[in-house]
């Protein structure tokens, strides 16, 4: 058995798997607290592990649902504009934009995404990203940019006049825990509030 998410590829070798008899469970994407119950229910259903699953669906509901609570608590109805910094490669910025992963963990951590205007994961002009205003600058610890110095990166010209670059904010995560959508996900909305609101280490 194979499970994946749905558009895995390359589209080819799915297409030969299936043809071949392989039992193929694509699981879809959904980037919402309810998008993470479902895929853990689907999954113990492909298994035959329905009441481990539901078990666990209900572990996880009641952390994401706390930690949400207390992301929210802590922007104090004043969340902080953030950057999702995908690749700066060439001081290019390839930022996330609405309907992704990045856009909904900033949402669920009490941030806004201050790219705004496109889905997905497209570059962002140095005009837009100074209209765009970001507070932070957010970008994964296991990313193509991982060599780039904080210091480097807020003087891309793209970003230096930005507040983020002014008070040096920039939050690095592991990509999984802050992408992934998966029973971590409440462990990486607490991670990132804390590091927005300035709460406890992670």
């Amino acid at each position: 058995m194979i499970i994946a998410t749905q558009g895995a590829g390359p589209v080819a070798t799915i297409d030969v798997l299936k043809e071949a008899g392989v039992s193929f469970v694509e699981l879809p994407v959904e980037y919402s607290a309810e998008g993470i119950l479902n895929k853990i229910r689907l999954t113990g259903s492909a298994l035959g592990q329905e009441a481990a699953a539901e078990a666990l669906a209900v572990k996880v509901s009641a952390d994401l649902d706390a930690a949400g609570a207390a992301a929210a608590a802590a922007a104090g109805g004043d969340p902080k504009r953030v950057l999702f910094v995908l690749t700066a490669m060439g001081g290019r910025i390839m930022a996330g934009g609405q309907n992704s992963a990045a856009d909904a963990i900033i949402a669920m951590a009490g941030g806004v995404n201050a790219a705004q205007g496109f889905d997905g994961y497209k570059p962002m002009s140095a005009e837009a990203i100074a209209t765009a205003k970001p507070d932070v600058v957010l970008m994964m610890t296991n990313g193509g940019d991982t060599e780039t110095t904080d210091a480097d990166l807020l003087a891309i010209p793209a970003l230096a006049l930005t507040p983020a670059a002014r008070t040096g904010s920039v939050v690095r995560m592991n990509g999984q825990l802050l992408l992934g959508f998966g029973p971590r996900t409440a462990e990486g909305v607490r991670i990132l509030s804390d590091a927005l609101y300035g709460g406890a280490e992670g």
